[in-house]
């Protein structure tokens, strides 16, 4: 019976200890620094001998084990943001979970992925306009970029979901009254790479432009297959070599 008693008292006392401590912490921020982070309203507990942000009111953070969530009581991420958003915004802020801003005029700000001790890092970043001098400047200044560092490459993925279309699009150029930056290549689910067409039929399809080609070749390694070209009449033809240098037509089906 002793025994339980003292647990009781040393159980009772530790939590007091802690909740001092917590109490102590919470008091520690200053008022900019709880606005900044809208904890107006916290109250600091321990769970499992961890503290513990627990929000009063919606979408207050909530702190746990080293994870933080905002918007949600649940923390099952590192940091875990979520919203509830579909207002129209020309701006896009709406959307917006985010910002990492460099206010130096040449400066560069970036996010880092590392993972493990190999070195290697996926580096997201966008440059200020006066970043760099010279040749550095004309690449990166006012330009965001992706670059894989002390890595083996550079892997962009799409896996297939719910859409129709799980392939990679690049878009460049103004974007238009309806918002969208005009698309100019894309590679689809089945590796075709088309552009100028957002329907490829082939390993390399351009539409409505031409192929100009300075200070080099087009290898044919394959005898037997060449160039096929269609007739006004939609007959297609192939042009392959002889061992003598003349050209051989040969009719064949029209592909695609």
């Amino acid at each position: 019976m002793k025994n339980k008693v003292y647990v009781l008292v040393f159980t009772a006392a530790w939590l007091l200890t802690q909740n001092a401590i917590a109490q102590t912490l919470k008091d520690e921020l200053t008022p900019v620094i709880k606005d900044s982070l809208k904890l107006t309203n916290i109250a600091f507990s321990v769970s499992e001998g961890s503290y513990t942000i627990a929000p009063l009111s919606s979408g207050k953070p909530h702190f746990v084990g080293g994870k933080l969530s905002l918007g949600t009581s649940s923390v099952s991420k590192k940091i875990y943001v979520l919203d509830d958003t579909r207002n129209y915004d020309p701006e896009g802020n709406a959307n917006v979970f985010s910002i990492f801003q460099n206010l130096n005029p040449g400066g560069y700000a970036t996010q880092e992925y590392i993972s493990g001790y190999s070195g290697g890092k996926l580096e997201i970043g966008f440059a200020s306009s006066e970043y760099g001098t010279g040749y550095l400047n004309s690449v990166y200044a006012n330009r965001g970029t992706i670059i894989s560092r002390n890595s083996s490459g550079l892997i962009l993925r799409s896996t297939p979901g719910y859409g129709t279309y799980d392939g990679i699009t690049f878009q460049t150029g103004y974007a238009g009254y309806d918002g969208i930056t005009p698309e100019r290549m894309r590679i689809d689910a089945y590796g075709n790479v088309g552009i100028g067409t957002t329907y490829p039929v082939s390993k390399l399809h351009l539409s409505n432009g031409n192929v100009q080609l300075d200070n080099g070749d087009i290898f044919v390694r394959d005898f037997n297959r060449g160039i096929i070209l269609k007739s006004p009449g939609s007959n297609c033809w192939r042009i392959t070599i002889s061992d003598w240098g003349d050209f051989v037509k040969t009719y064949v089906p029209c592909p695609n």
